[in-house]
Parts: structure tokens; C-alpha cells; sequence
């Protein structure tokens, strides 16, 4: 069944034909000696062969032929094998050359005579063997090509082992393959290929500890290195299955990603050569791919139970935020209500001072458990749209907005608003701005971002890497969220954020900021 990877050369007998054919074997060939054509034809219809080596005349079916039927015959039974005849030189053999035989070599007398036809048959199965393997190596790429597209669909570990074995038994390069995990207790099948088609290998097959191939598969995983088995005589277990669909070679081929080992892939083929050192590369890669797909899969799946569970978390501080905002409102209403019923006085004033300060940190404290580090769908936005609406929600006094150049930028609009809704109200409550200007950051003639600054005293440098901290404040009444949640929104995009230095105040600087496209032309800097 398995077959040497030395040369295989039919010697078609003539009047010396006994001769040449040890001749050729002494030189390390596989010969396989036949007394005419049609003994040569039955040969290659059962085997593989190289080369056939012939007398320039020689019988077939009772009938002597020459030349170039002798030629024809070959090709007829084996397409375009090499043939090399040898015999005296003549009319004949100049037409068998002229009709494409690989060579002719007159067999004078003398040791010259031999050695000069070994040379011109090494030639020829050289040759012969270099197209094959070309043909071959061919056909394995589109193999391996194909498998590697599956595996960029596939969704589970159970898909891809499948998959794997499907793709590849499916064609005409292997016979048989299946995908096996090496663990602590032995080996364990995960999926076979067979027939066509890939089924369920768990349990399906038993994989025998001691049997021959049993070693390899744990050196493959060991090694992290393709390991070819030839000429198996033990066979129990899995190889009882690939016996019936016949193989000369088998290659355990180790699934390695960063030094893990996913599983072994076992793969049998029934071709003369097979798993070369460039196919043994080829499939040492998809050993690599494989374990990358199963790499991503397992990541897929935990990124999946990660927002699910990020999901819950969610919920949960949804509930909470919502229940903890009615049960501090609601005393706080009462309160106030008392308060507001007393005549004025500075306590009076006070209290309602510090109501005010409590329901400001109740809504920034909600709307950081609502909204935390997560966007919706984002949309093109346009910044002088969204810089305007917000600036009109927050109370700025007699303070100016200039938008001095638009821009559109991809985000969250609403996340977006609330950012600046923040930093409007940090410039005018915090650092009593008279002037806040936005607009986009360019470099290269492109937008990169956009920047919010204001005319007031500025952030000092000690402090600027502090600002964006939960409960970071420079004033009795802040109430150190604001600009967390500015942070929070940034972060959430995947924007960088960092204080700059400004012209006159302070400047907050965002950039990596998806530029969809420019905002509409507008007439010059628009101030609000």
C-alpha cells in the first residue's frame, strides 16, 4: 500500500532488457520489470510511475512494435510519462525522436553504454518528478485556499473543526482527515473527514493509545512541528477507518496560535511524494490559520458574554440610578417647599443654595449611571449645529459663543450635546468666561478633531492631567462631574481628550475624530 519515494520505472523487456532493468535498479530505482506493452499498460493503470524505459522494438499482443508506437501506446495508457528507449541507432529511432520521445540511447557494448542510459533515465524522472510536484503543489494551494476562506466564516470551534475536515476530503489531494485534541488523558476526536464529507468525530472512532501513529500525534503537538508518518503497519482504531479509502502517507499537523496548541490536524493521502517539504510549509501554515480562527472564535464568544454582561450591568445601574434619584428628589421637593413658604432671609437663601447644589449632583451623578462609557449609533454631525443647541441649553448669561469654522465629525449627537452642554458650563460657572469659541483641529489641510476654549483664567499645568478625575473641583459649589463626563463621552467615541495650552484660558483639545465629510460652507464665524 505505501510506496517508496525513490523513482518508480517500468522496464519494458526486449532482447537486453533483463540487463538494463538491473542496471537501473542498481542505481536505487524501483523497477518493475514487464515482458511487453501490454504487461507496461496494465502497470500504470494500477500504479505511479516516473518513467518507462523500453527496446526500440518490442512485443504487444503477439505482434512486434517499434518506435513510435511503442510511444503511442505509452501515452495512450499514461498521457505525456516519460518514455526513454534504448536499442541501436536507425530510421526508427529517429522517428520515435522526432515524435517526442524524453531520449534515445544507443546500447553498444561496454559499462559506458549502461551508465549513459542510468544518466539519461535520472534525467528524465528528474525532470518528470519536478513537473509533478509543480502540479501537485498547484492543487494543494487551491486546497488550502479553499479552506482558509471557510474559516473566515466560520462562527464555533465545532464549524471550523467540520469545516476543515470537509474542505479537505472533499477534494482529490487527501483521502481521509481528522482533527484531534492532545490532552492529559489521551487523545480525544473532535471532528472526522471522510467520504466527501465531515461528521461528528466525537465518539464516532476511538483513537487506540499504543497504536503507531499514537507518538506522533503527541510529538506534532509537543514540537509544534508537522510530523509525516509512512509505511504504518500498525493500524487499530482511526486507521481502521482510513484503511478502506487507501493512503501511502499520513501528516499530524499541530494548530498553534501564540503557543497554544488548539488541537492536531491528521491528514492521509494516497499520492506518490505526497507531504514534500513544501507541503508540509503550506500545511504548517494552516495549522496556524486554524488555531487563529479558533483563537477569534473563543474571543468572539467572550466578547459577546462581556457586553451581555455589560448589558446587565447596565440594567442594574439603571434601576439604581432611577431609584436613587426619586428617593433623594423627593425629600429634597419637600424641603424646598418648606423653605420657599419662610420669609427671606440669608439662612433661608442658603438652604435653597445648597438644594440647588444637591439636585445638580443628582442629575450629573444620573445621567453618569445612565450613559457611562457607551455611545448609540453614530451619524454624521454637524459641530456648529450641535456647538449652538448646546450652548442654548445651559444658562451662559451675558457670555458669547463664536463658532469659527464648521466642521462635521461622526458621533453620538446626542452624547456629543451633553459633552459640550458640560464644557459651556464649566467655562461660564467655573472659570466666569465672557467668550467660548469651537472649531476643528487641522493638520495637513485635513481635520484630525476639534477644540473648546474659553477667555478665562486658564487651567494651571500642575492641575491640567487632574481635571478630567471624578470629583475634581476648584470651587466650593462644584460639583467635580462635569468634566468626568466629558471625559466618559470622549473615551466612549474613542476620542483623545487633554487640556492645551490656550490663547487667554483654557482649551480642550479632541482628536483621532472620524471626519464623515466638511459640514456645509459657511459665510465666516458664526456667534451666538
Amino acid at each position: 500500500m505505501a510506496m517508496s519515494d525513490r523513482p518508480q520505472v517500468i522496464v519494458v523487456t526486449g532482447t537486453r532488457g533483463e540487463e538494463v532493468a538491473e542496471r537501473i535498479a542498481d542505481a536505487g530505482v524501483d523497477v518493475e520489470a514487464v515482458d511487453d506493452l501490454e504487461g507496461a499498460r496494465a502497470a500504470l493503470a494500477d500504479g505511479t510511475f516516473d518513467c518507462v524505459v523500453s527496446d526500440t522494438e518490442v512485443a504487444d499482443g503477439g505482434e512486434r512494435v517499434d518506435g513510435v508506437d511503442v510511444l503511442r501506446s505509452i501515452r495512450d495508457a499514461a498521457g505525456d510519462l516519460p518514455t526513454v528507449l534504448f536499442g541501436d541507432e536507425g530510421q526508427v529511432a529517429e522517428e520515435a525522436v522526432a515524435a517526442g520521445i524524453a531520449d534515445h540511447v544507443p546500447l553498444g557494448s561496454g559499462e559506458d553504454a549502461y551508465d549513459h542510459l542510468v544518466g539519461r533515465v535520472r534525467n528524465a524522472v528528474a525532470r518528470r518528478q519536478a513537473v509533478r510536484r509543480a502540479e501537485q503543489q498547484a492543487r494543494t494551494n487551491e486546497v488550502i485556499r479553499d479552506v482558509n476562506q471557510a474559516l473566515v466564516r466560520a462562527d464555533s470551534r465545532e464549524v471550523i473543526e467540520e469545516t476543515v475536515c470537509e474542505r479537505l476530503v472533499r477534494s482529490e489531494q487527501y483521502t481521509f482527515a481528522w482533527i484531534a485534541y492532545v490532552g492529559e488523558d489521551g487523545i480525544s476526536l473532535r471532528a472526522l473527514g471522510v467520504d466527501g464529507s465531515a461528521v461528528e468525530g466525537r465518539g464516532a472512532i476511538s483513537v487506540d493509545e499504543g497504536t503507531a501513529f499514537t507518538e506522533p500525534v503527541r510529538r506534532a503537538a509537543r514540537d509544534r512541528s508537522v510530523v509525516v508518518v509512512r509505511d504504518v503497519e500498525d493500524r487499530g482504531g482511526v486507521w481502521e477507518a482510513a484503511l478502506d479509502r487507501s493512503f501511502e502517507a499520513v501528516a499530524a499537523v499541530p494548530a498553534v496560535y501564540e503557543d497554544r496548541v488548539y488541537g492536531v490536524l491528521v491528514v492521509y493521502a494516497d499520492r506518490h511524494g505526497a507531504f514534500d517539504v513544501q507541503e508540509r510549509r503550506v500545511l504548517s501554515e494552516l495549522g496556524e490559520n486554524i488555531a487563529y480562527a479558533m483563537n477569534a472564535v473563543a474571543l468572539r464568544r467572550q466578547m459577546r458574554l462581556r457586553e451581555r454582561e455589560l448589558r446587565r450591568q447596565n440594567e442594574r445601574l439603571e434601576e439604581f440610578a432611577s431609584v436613587v434619584s426619586h428617593d433623594l428628589r423627593n425629600p429634597l421637593t419637600v424641603a424646598r417647599g418648606y423653605l420657599e413658604t419662610v420669609e427671606d432671609e440669608p439662612a433661608v437663601t442658603e438652604a435653597l443654595s445648597s438644594l440647588d447644589r444637591m439636585e445638580t449632583i443628582v442629575e450629573d451623578v444620573l445621567e453618569l449611571a445612565r450613559q457611562g462609557g457607551t455611545i448609540g449609533e453614530t451619524d454624521p454631525v454637524d459641530l456648529q449645529r450641535a456647538a449652538i443647541e448646546a450652548w442654548g441649553n445651559v444658562d451662559t448669561g451675558d457670555a458669547s459663543l463664536e463658532v469659527v469654522e464648521d466642521a462635521t465629525v461622526e458621533a453620538d449627537y446626542g452624547r456629543l450635546a451633553r459633552m459640550l452642554e458640560n464644557l459651556f458650563r464649566n467655562a461660564r460657572d467655573h472659570a466666569d468666561a465672557d467668550e467660548v469659541r469651537v472649531g476643528p483641529l487641522t493638520e495637513d489641510g485635513g481635520s484630525v478633531g476639534f477644540f473648546v476654549e474659553d477667555d478665562g483664567p486658564g487651567i494651571p499645568d500642575d492641575e491640567r492631567d487632574e481635571v478630567f478625575e471624578m470629583g475634581y473641583t476648584n470651587s466650593e459649589d462644584g460639583t467635580g462631574f462635569g468634566l468626568s463626563i466629558v471625559s466618559e463621552v470622549a473615551e466612549a467615541h474613542g476620542w483623545r481628550h487633554r487640556v492645551a495650552e490656550g490663547d487667554d484660558g483654557a482649551r480642550f483639545e479632541f482628536t483621532g475624530v472620524d471626519e464623515p465629510g466638511s459640514g456645509p460652507p459657511t459665510d465666516g464665524p458664526e456667534t451666538v
